[in-house]
């Protein structure tokens, strides 16, 4: 055995004699930056007040690094700086014309602001290219019509005339249809059971007074919902909650019917 290795033994045999000995990380070594055969008294084989000095370490390193992380804050606060007063006579239009727009998407490194005008005639998708300073006409959709981006922005899909295609952004002028098929199972029963309990519970919520005019506004759901299942359409089921609407003898709160497009109601 070497004199190093003899020095290390003879430090650890003298300390597990006084005390549990302490392991060190190498990184807890640099801190200290003392050779190992000085960690301990080996003439004495009392510790040196090594806890008291790594904790002095550690306390320097953690000091510093609130320091850096103070600075890196007051350098991301002076950065953002918003000059609140008359903020609304700095906002800046993005397009060029007046239209009704209803449905709009800024590229994420806000080159181009693409959306759908739409009016009596239809839609159409427009691009506004802010680095070109440029506005055209891309693509002409049917009615009420929609996009979507795919999450690298290279692809569009459209909803347009109740078809969906679509298509790369570097050729929107040809789009290709996505087939596609669906089945919608429709529960007349339960969907009135629930347009009956959600109107009941707006008012529930929302009731100016906490009263109901006196009404047990609980009592009034138990008593017409019991009522449910002899109503077979719509029309019954605004005509009973207009009923029971009525019993809190409030202005502005009624139920009525609109007759639907699809046959049926």
């Amino acid at each position: 055995m070497n004199q190093s290795n003899r020095n290390i033994h003879s430090a650890f045999h003298t300390a597990r004699k006084c005390f549990n000995p302490i392991f060190l990380t190498v990184g807890e070594r640099r801190k200290l930056q003392r050779p190992i055969n000085t960690l301990f008294q080996i003439s004495t084989g009392q510790p040196v007040e090594l806890a008291k000095e790594l904790k002095e370490a550690n306390k320097k390193e953690e000091d510093g690094k609130d320091e850096k992380k103070d600075k890196a804050e007051d350098e991301s606060d002076a950065k953002l700086s918003i000059e609140w007063e008359d903020l609304a006579d700095r906002t800046v239009r993005l397009t060029k014309n007046s239209s009704n727009i209803t449905q709009s998407h800024l590229l994420k490194d806000t080159s181009k602001l693409y959306y759908i005008k739409s009016d009596a005639n239809g839609s159409e998708l427009w691009e506004r290219d802010f680095r070109e300073d440029s506005t055209k006409l891309v693509k002409k959709l049917k009615g009420d019509a929609s996009f979507e981006f795919s999450a690298d922005e290279k692809t569009l899909f459209f909803l347009s005339g109740g078809s969906l295609s679509h298509a790369k952004v570097a050729e929107l002028g040809s789009a290709k249809p996505i087939a596609m098929s669906a089945v919608m199972r429709l529960k007349p029963a339960e969907e009135r059971a629930y347009m009956f309990d959600h109107g009941w519970r707006q008012i529930k919520d929302k009731f100016y007074k906490p009263d109901f005019h006196g009404i047990d506004w609980d009592a009034m759901k138990e008593a017409y919902a019991a009522k449910l299942p002899g109503i077979t359409n719509n029309r019954d089921l605004a005509n009973l909650m207009a009923e029971m609407t009525g019993e809190l003898n409030a202005s502005h709160i009624g139920v009525s019917y609109r007759p639907g497009s699809a046959k049926g109601g």
